[in-house]
């Protein structure tokens, strides 16, 4: 795999396959490129040898499910230039010639031969590309347990969500409210932030993605002060972290406004250096990374065991299912 990067995202195929641009190409010299947030196009040159003597089909995927749009140019079948296909995270799901969470292409390889393909890459979120080179069983194995994996971790989160909102009705405590929120909300960042809201509930919701993605984690972060800041009565027993965690909710309300004022890039940028303390690397739930921003559930459950918080066990459980999507 050879990289390209255009700073000003205004190459062309014809420029980036001709002789001034093809030398400009880098081998990676890294399982998954990754760029963190830039404004910069991507793009890569993919050599494919099929030395198959049984098939011809194969399937590329984009490992990292929201890249917001790729563009796959491969030979015409007369050798006239290129077709391309358009797709990502941020168009239309009809653009896919796969109906699955992550990004993948059909490709037609005929047996004993090469094909040289370049791929566009342009993400507002972290720029990162791990591609995959599949045989269809292969994915489609593959892909079924991985979403059954998924389909643990949100059964579990959906029990607890329905069991919290069935207290907040009996108990109607201000806690239960901010812990259904919190929930709630982190079920519908992951399940946003990994594409399968918009392949599977709510295809049209790719229009607002964006605007979704970052609202929901803003309600994550706030419901989750409150939660904290109500449970261990901070108002009455720590004033000093009371009035910072009010500080802080504050700070999020600004985010949310600015949410429709500024770009989603600039707002992904703050939601991982603010809300997560890293440097903007950060992968969502399936992408093959333990982000930072996970790292405190354990504490905090802790925390709630000791203080005799009746559903630490289950709130363990339910982000341990959730931390061990990070290490596929």
């Amino acid at each position: 795999m050879e990289i390209l990067e255009d700073p000003a995202g205004e190459l062309t195929i014809e420029d980036v396959t001709s002789r001034e641009f093809s030398e400009r190409f880098i081998p990676s010299q890294v399982e998954v490129p990754n760029y963190g947030y830039t404004d910069s196009v991507y793009w890569v040159r993919l050599p494919l040898r099929n030395d198959s003597q049984l098939s011809d089909h194969w399937l590329l995927e984009v490992v990292y499910a929201n890249m917001h749009f790729v563009d796959l140019y491969s030979p015409s079948a007369d050798g006239d230039g290129f077709e391309v296909k358009q797709t990502g995270a941020m168009r239309p799901l009809e653009t896919r010639d796969v109906v699955n969470p992550h990004i993948v292409f059909n490709l037609t390889i005929p047996n004993q031969s090469e094909q040289t393909l370049y791929l566009r890459f342009q993400n507002n979120d972290s720029m990162n590309f791990l591609l995959a080179l599949w045989k269809p069983v292969a994915f489609f194995a593959i892909s079924g347990q991985n979403q059954m994996l998924q389909g643990v971790f949100l059964g579990v989160m959906l029990g607890l969500l329905a069991y919290n909102l069935f207290l907040l009705l009996s108990i109607r405590e201000a806690s239960y409210l901010y812990l259904v929120l919190l929930i709630g909300s982190l079920i519908a960042y992951e399940l946003s932030q990994t594409s399968v809201l918009e392949v599977y509930v709510a295809p049209n919701l790719y229009q607002v993605k964006q605007y979704f993605l970052i609202s929901a984690i803003v309600v994550l972060f706030v419901s989750l002060i409150l939660f904290i800041d109500t449970f261990l009565l901070a108002k009455t027993l720590f004033p000093t972290i009371h009035r910072i965690n009010i500080v802080l909710v504050g700070t999020w309300a600004v985010l949310a406004i600015l949410n429709f004022l500024v770009s989603y890039h600039i707002m992904a940028i703050g939601r991982y250096t603010f809300g997560s303390g890293h440097s903007g690397r950060g992968c969502g739930f399936g992408t093959g990374c333990l982000a930072p921003r996970h790292q405190g559930y354990p504490f905090f459950a802790d925390c709630f065991a000791r203080s005799g918080y009746r559903h630490s066990p289950a709130y363990s459980y339910a982000h341990g299912i959730h931390l061990q999507q990070h290490f596929r």
